[in-house]
């Protein structure tokens, strides 16, 4: 009965009702919706760090990351991979020889990470594969030898790359519905080569008016940016015995993850060509790479190889970036935080929608506590009636945020204007929103919690009133 009584109350003045649900509703739709684009961006990093870097475990020797180099290889190779082949939670492995060295083209140096890998393998633990720039890019196999793959950040640093409109990418731009007149502008530029982003992005500057530059600078430059493939760099490093060795590459293939410090540093060649290189034999490595069959095992197995192995250093994924880690304990504090604060505001709204509905009631009040309605009835029909509006306006909030975000979460939202700043933190340019079931009941609690407490002081001055008094009002 009294929440059927609270439920009626509400509607007695429906515009303001309405107003309030409203200003609920579009508060939380957005924090939902902002959590949600934390939540999924943060989901995105964590399954490209898995999957372009550091699979869910690693093994080194402990000397390794003093200085990375081929002396500092796993002892006994052969016998900890028959160990790791054994394993039922192991679904995939890879050896590689991985090592500093120095990458130099005819117009410049650059330390590299290099990195010997066997392709095969290679390809069922990471999707380096996959991040290849375009079809004429290539990457290694078995049969490689003198061939590497390198990123893009490594090929702009060593000059690799050229700038230059053509015909085609006219075109292509076309179609992809910029304005004609617009295109009309770079004419001048059209088959003019460059080989410093600066020096076309001046050229553009020349022809574009300020706006047109800062919308579309960075598309044009995109589509002008051609890689030197098939051109060789010459790679320095120390063989096993500090011998100095200079050995001519051929690029066959580019790559591009959304980690701009991966880039930076890693360069792919054959394990087994480069191991001729170093002195060493075929079965060599300094890293071996681990998938598991299950995710959320992988603590456990962490601890069985490490204790199976306690001479060399094994390490999940959450222990190679940490970073995630804090992220992933903290997003849950920061998730309730934002719907509190959310919330918080809102509570004044209730409070003052409440309070005013109970002034307006002081006779009607003053009635039904005089022919025998307990206080503490009274007291609970106002706060069935806050905590009611309060949960209409969060289920439809919490309904369009849901609505919104499964929309985003297919068609994602592309944020490429600013990929440069998101790729120094490892974040992709464009943005898959995503949320959890469980997030939806803990936004629930808020909410009721916050209808108990915006009630608390309009049916305290409800429990107030003086029956007599109020029957003699004109409220």
């Amino acid at each position: 009965m009294l929440l059927s009584l609270s439920w009626k109350n509400i509607w007695r003045k429906p515009s303001r009702s309405i107003v309030l649900i409203i200003a609920i509703a579009i508060g939380l739709t957005g924090g939902v919706f902002t959590i949600a684009l934390a939540d999924g961006m943060l989901e995105q990093r964590n399954q490209e760090v898995i999957d372009q870097q550091y699979s869910h475990i690693q093994i080194h020797n402990k000397e390794f990351y003093d200085n990375p180099k081929v002396k500092d290889s796993i002892p006994n190779t052969h016998e900890l991979t028959l160990y790791l082949s054994e394993r039922e939670d192991i679904q995939n492995f890879t050896s590689r020889l991985k090592f500093l060295g120095m990458a130099n083209s005819t117009r410049s140096t650059q330390g590299v990470m290099i990195c010997g890998i066997d392709p095969d393998d290679e390809m069922l633990v990471t999707t380096i594969h996959d991040c290849l720039i375009d079809t004429s890019s290539s990457y290694l196999t078995a049969q490689s030898t003198n061939q590497i793959v390198i990123s893009t950040k490594i090929a702009q640093s060593l000059m690799l790359v050229t700038y230059e409109l053509n015909q085609d990418d006219i075109d292509l731009l076309l179609l992809s519905k910029f304005k004609p007149e617009l295109l009309d502008k770079l004419l001048p530029i059209i088959d003019v080569s460059t080989r410093s982003k600066n020096a076309f992005k001046d050229s553009l500057r020349k022809y574009l008016s300020s706006d047109e530059y800062e919308n579309y600078a960075e598309v044009f430059t995109k589509q002008s940016t051609e890689y030197k493939l098939n051109k060789k760099i010459i790679l320095r490093f120390n063989d096993i015995n500090g011998n100095l060795i200079d050995e001519a590459f051929k690029i066959i293939g580019i790559y591009e993850t959304n980690d701009a410090m991966f880039d930076n540093l890693n360069i792919f060649v054959n394990k087994n060509y480069i191991a001729q290189m170093l002195g060493v034999s075929a079965n060599t490595a300094t890293e071996i790479a681990i998938i598991t069959t299950n995710v959320d095992n992988v603590k456990q197995t962490t601890s069985e190889i490490r204790a199976a192995n306690e001479n060399l250093l094994t390490e999940s994924f959450i222990d190679l970036d940490p970073m995630s880690v804090w992220q992933n304990e903290f997003i849950g504090v920061f998730y309730n935080i934002i719907i509190a604060f959310i919330l918080f505001a809102l509570s004044f709204g209730i409070v003052n929608t409440v309070l005013m509905s109970v002034m307006e009631r002081t006779k009607e009040l003053g009635m039904v506590m005089s022919i025998g309605m307990k206080k503490s009835k009274v007291f609970l029909m106002i706060m069935f009636e806050s905590i009611m509006v309060s949960l209409t306006g969060g289920f439809i909030g919490m309904a369009l945020g849901a609505i919104i975000t499964t929309y985003f979460s297919k068609h994602g939202i592309d944020i490429s204007a600013y990929s440069n700043a998101m790729e120094s933190f490892g974040y992709d340019s464009v943005m898959y929103p995503n949320l959890s079931f469980d997030f939806f009941i803990n936004i629930t609690i808020l909410v009721i919690l916050t209808g108990i407490l915006s009630a608390i002081y309009p049916a305290r001055r409800a429990l107030k009133l003086n029956p007599s008094e109020a029957l003699r009002s004109d409220a």
